[in-house]
This record gives C-alpha cells, sequence and structure tokens, in this order.
C-alpha cells in the first residue's frame, strides 16, 4: 500500500454497539459515542478488510495491506477521559480463522502484517470513557512522514496532506482537487515529486460551498496554485454551483 487510507465511523450498524448508545453525527462532521454504561473492554467499533459483498451489501471499509511491512494505524478523536480507548488489531488466515491479536491503551499505533494473514480488522475498544467524539481512522506505511488535516461527514468533507508546515506551504505547489460525491474510505496515493500541499475536497450541489469556505477558513496561510476538477467530476455539478466554485477557485489563488 503506497497510499495513505482514511476511513470514516463505519455506516455499517452491525460493525457498531448501538445498545444503550448515543450515535450522533455532529455539524463539525465528528461523530459522537456516548454510553454511560459501557464496561471496560466492551467494543465500540470496528472496521474490516474483507466482507462479503453478496451476503452483507456493504463493501470493505480497510485497505489491503502487504505481508511483512510495517505500517501506523491512528485514531483521530476527542474524549472526556484519557485513555479513553484502546485500538485491537485483529489478523486473520485465508480461512477466516483468528491469527493474531495485538492492541494499544495509545491512539496510534506501528504494526507488521503478520506473515499468513489475508484480512484483519481495527476495532476502538472501551477503556474509561463516557462519550468519544471521531474524526477518522488513517493507515499508512510506518515510514510516510506526510502530515494530514482533515475534515469528514457524511456529505463530503476534504483531506489536506502535506510535506511541510502549513505556514511555510510553497504557494506554487499547493493544489485544490474537487471531486463529486461523498467517500466512506478515502485513498491519498504518495507521488512521484509530491507538492507541499495537495487537497482532495468531496463534495456536491448541497455542501460545495460550505465545504470550500472551510478550505479557505483553516487554511489560511495557503496560496493554492491551482483549483482543479478531478477528471469527469465538473460536469456533475450544476451550473449554479460550477460558478460559485470558480469564483471561490480564483478568490483562492488570488490570496497569499
Amino acid at each position: 500500500m503506497g497510499s495513505l487510507y482514511l476511513t470514516r465511523w463505519p455506516d455499517n450498524f452491525d460493525d457498531v454497539e448501538i445498545t444503550g448508545t448515543t450515535v450522533q453525527y455532529l455539524d463539525s462532521g465528528e461523530v459522537l459515542f456516548a454510553n454511560e454504561m459501557f464496561s471496560p473492554g466492551m467494543q465500540l467499533c470496528k472496521w474490516r478488510s474483507r466482507v462479503n459483498y453478496l451476503d452483507q451489501g456493504i463493501k470493505p471499509t480497510l485497505p489491503l495491506l502487504e505481508v511483512g511491512k510495517e505500517y501506523t494505524v491512528s485514531a483521530v478523536l476527542t474524549a472526556d477521559r484519557t485513555p479513553a480507548v484502546q485500538l485491537r488489531i485483529t489478523f486473520f488466515d485465508v480461512n477466516g480463522e483468528k491469527l493474531k491479536m495485538i492492541s494499544s491503551t495509545t491512539l496510534s499505533k506501528v504494526f507488521v502484517f503478520p506473515e499468513g494473514a489475508v484480512s484483519y480488522e481495527v476495532a476502538l475498544v472501551n477503556l474509561n470513557h463516557t462519550w468519544i467524539k471521531f474524526q477518522y481512522l488513517m493507515i499508512k506505511a510506518a515510514d510516510d512522514a506526510r502530515q494530514v488535516t482533515a475534515r469528514l461527514d457524511r456529505t463530503g468533507g476534504w483531506v489536506a496532506v502535506q510535506t511541510d508546515d502549513l505556514t511555510e506551504v510553497d504557494e506554487q505547489s499547493a493544489i485544490l482537487q474537487i471531486s463529486y460525491g461523498s467517500r466512506t474510505t478515502m485513498s491519498i496515493p504518495q507521488m512521484a515529486n509530491q507538492p507541499s500541499l495537495m487537497v482532495w475536497a468531496y463534495v456536491d450541489d448541497a455542501n460545495v460551498m460550505k465545504v470550500l469556505t472551510d478550505i479557505r477558513q483553516t487554511l489560511t496561510h495557503t496560496h493554492f496554485a491551482q483549483v482543479k476538477y478531478l477528471p469527469g467530476q465538473r460536469e456533475r455539478f450544476s451550473p449554479e454551483s460550477r460558478t460559485q466554485v470558480d469564483e471561490l477557485a480564483a478568490q483562492l489563488m488570488e490570496e497569499s
């Protein structure tokens, strides 16, 4: 996996413990998970690299990994207590039998994908919390030093990947790319001649201005050299949205 991979809160209710739980999608893009009666060791939710699409009608929410390669998995969230949750990674063999399980009480864990494993799950397990506000789960190669800022929700959002400090971005290499529609999972490639800052916006006609305005207000020190649609995406927007995007894009490229 040469890409940096992000995934949102699971959409599949089978992957979330909902009994007695409040799950609320906030305007900030975070997901509030609250359950005052949750016992330590209980699983909040999980993501899977292998599912039966024909039986379950869902897609995998984790990327395929290479045996022997070292990766970092990170959960980006806040909570009312620390440590609030632990990360638990379970590996399975070709028959779906459990091969190995590792866990961490920190929100980031470096691991090696083990010999004999063909699939895996990542879970959040309760330690000592009554609520968390979850943003996203990220998996990348352990030696991938790129930094990520993201705002993701069910209707859209954006991901910024930078190789330099955001306050010192080379304005000639900052690029914003626009794609139509929301994403449950996002795969961000590692490119040759990586620009100092790449931003991917996932939007539709209903939220395009909200998302692009959020990018503008968050990345205040950035002057974009390019603002463009991914191939085939411009035509999916309404004429009114295209006009709004073009106007804001011009402003983004003028600002410093």
